[in-house]
Order: C-alpha cells, then structure tokens, then sequence
C-alpha cells in the first residue's frame, strides 16, 4: 500500500505534509518523543483521513522531579580518512576529502508548581559536510569527483502542561525547525550540476484541553495551528542532459517553493458504559 495512504500525527494532531502525503511535515527530536504509538486498522472515532496506518507520536512532559541532560557527538574531518575509492577521484585544491558531522543538544523538565503546572523543553543541533563522490562526466569532460555539501538543522521544544483543578488539564505546545540541506541528488552518474538544495522552516502551536464530565463522560478539545515552508531550487538553470557516461545541467525538480498554513480544531467527547 502506498505511503500516501497513511497519517502521521503528533499528539493526536495533523503533521502531515499536505504536498507529498508521504512524510512527517516537521521534524522532531528523538529527545521530546516519549512514545510512538503505531494503529493498523479498528481506528477509534477520534482517528480518520487515513486509509492506511496511524503513526502518532506521543511528546514528553515535565513532572514534579527536575530532570535535565545533555549529549555532544560527532566526528572531526581531522580523524577521518577519504578512502581507496574517493583519493583516486579528481578533486579540486580547496576541497577537504573528509567528512564532518556534530549533534548537540539538552533537555530540561521539571514543576513550574508542584501539582499544578509542569514545563519540558528541548533543544538539538545537527551538521554535517558530507562528502559526495560521483562518476558521471560532466558539462566540461571531467570523469568523476565529488563535492563537499553542508547541512544544518535547528530544532526547538517547548511544552507546558497544567492541572485546572483536578477535573480539566491543559497542554500548550511549541515547536520550531529549521533546516537545510545541499547536494541533494549528487551520487554516481549524476553530477553537481544536475543536483538541488532544500531550505525548511517550520513552526507549530497546539493545545489542549481535557475535561472530566463525569465518571463515564470526557470532553478532549484540541488545536493546532502550524506554519511550513518549503523552498527546492535546482543547483543549475540550464536544460539537463541524461545520458550513459552522467547526468548534468539542471535537475527535472527545478524549482519548488510553497506555503503551507493550517488550522486544526478537534474535539473529542468519548462516552463509557458498561
């Protein structure tokens, strides 16, 4: 079954990238994922608009203990060695032939009042200059080489969750990322030239409220209000060529720049008997 036919959720609202279909819309750190919950089929009525899986993934929250923690990883270009394969490709002078990747970031939780209010936030840094080798002759007649491509990301959690009482509790989330990637498609026979970069932005709010009716009766009132942007550009304007020996000029996916910005209200009123 197509990937399109499944939804993929955060908190039980939409993170689903309105164009493809086939792929979470914003990016969330392992960090701030308490639990995946997977549903194939018998979905509650609160679930639809999907007619494959359900993939929902349940935030962490803060609690009455203070926790914190924080992780650094990565390797140096210094310490690492290009390869048999990549040293015999032509290279020009002012390119490294190693990689180099780091990822950081921290977590803090904690009461904002014992009992009553909880907070939870997270951050992570992500980089990488990837070495991409290819094969493919170029415009100019050059067999082989590779490129060195940046990419970066920026990824931001805040949670807040508060106890109105006993009978109603609110979640206020907020969340943004920011990311960027580039030689996107440059592998094998296809070129520098024929390879695009991705920049992507997002942004998202959500909320709810659960109230305790009574002892069979609960009303769940969610919303979601988010902000995405999508920006694919080509690394050359020039009409590609696709032949045996490599691919160059510009990629098919020339140019794709879009908005998307929804508004998501849901509510739930499950009734228990028996």
């Amino acid at each position: 079954q197509s990937g399109r036919a499944n939804s993929f959720l955060v908190d039980g609202l939409d993170n689903n990238d309105l164009t493809s279909g086939t792929a979470l819309n914003s990016f969330f750190s392992q960090q701030v994922i308490k639990e995946f919950v997977v549903l194939t089929h018998q979905f509650s009525a609160e679930f639809g608009r999907a007619g494959g899986g359900i993939l929902n993934i349940i935030t962490e929250q803060g609690t009455n203990q203070k926790a914190a923690s924080a992780f650094v990883q990565g390797v140096s270009r210094q310490v690492n060695a290009p390869g048999d394969f990549l040293a015999a490709l032509p290279r020009a002078d002012d390119l490294d032939d190693t990689a180099s990747r780091l990822q950081a970031g921290f977590k803090l939780g904690g009461p904002l009042r014992r009992d009553r209010g909880f907070f939870f936030v997270a951050y992570e840094h992500q980089e990488e200059d990837a070495v991409l080798p290819f094969t493919g002759i170029g415009r100019g007649g050059t067999s082989g080489g590779f490129v060195v491509a940046p990419n970066r990301d920026d990824n931001l959690f805040l949670r807040t969750d508060f106890n109105l009482g006993g009978s109603q509790f609110l979640m206020v989330r907020l969340s943004a990322d920011d990311r960027i990637s580039r030689g996107l498609n440059v592998l094998g026979r296809s070129t520098p030239e024929a390879g695009f970069r991705v920049d992507e932005k997002d942004v998202q709010l959500a909320a709810s409220l659960t109230s305790i009716l009574s002892p069979v009766l609960l009303n769940e009132a969610r919303l979601f209000v988010g902000s995405s942007g999508f920006d694919q550009f080509a690394s050359s304007a020039r009409p590609g060529v696709d032949r045996p020996s490599g691919t160059f000029g510009g990629s098919n996916l020339n140019r794709q720049a879009r908005d998307e910005e929804r508004i998501q209200l849901v509510d739930n009123l499950p009734w228990t008997r028996g």
